[in-house]
């Protein structure tokens, strides 16, 4: 079974630093002389995500744990929340949010297939070990609305 971002851990990534570059599967040739041939290698890429989140002490060690034991120290991939297009009202035809029962609007939920980019989290203390700021460099390996 592929494991699920903890939901004790930030659903929500921290907007400052947050980058979301394409997917690179261009091969490029050199030939002898000339300009460099560029063609697609493959399709099957992911897509590098930079982001930090911010975590207390004990969400740090939720994350340790994650890292080692349920990805198996970052190499198995793991649902995460999309950052970019889930948690969006459903809205009408009419532009109007979509409401529960009690009043809420309905978001979508989307989710990303990730795994660890390829460097391992590193916390940087603030508020004299109160809190962390950690960065999470990931790689989308797909994209799935519930």
């Amino acid at each position: 079974m592929i494991p699920v971002w903890p939901a004790s851990l930030p659903q929500r990534i921290l907007a400052e630093g947050f980058n979301e570059g394409f997917r690179e599967g261009r091969l490029q040739t050199a030939p002898e002389r000339g300009v460099p041939k560029l063609r697609r290698g493959s399709s099957a890429v992911g897509k590098p995500i930079l982001q930090s989140i911010k975590v207390d002490a004990e969400q740090f060690t939720t994350l340790e744990r994650f890292w080692e034991v349920d990805t198996g120290g970052g190499v198995r991939p793991f649902w995460f929340p999309d950052q970019t297009r889930g948690g969006i009202p459903i809205l009408t035809t009419a532009g109007e949010p979509i409401l529960t029962p009690y009043g809420a609007p309905l978001l979508n939920a989307k989710w990303w297939l990730v795994q660890f980019g390829g460097t391992a989290p590193s916390a940087g203390t603030r508020t004299r070990g109160m809190s962390y700021v950690v960065p999470v460099p990931m790689t989308v390996l797909y994209s799935w609305a519930a």
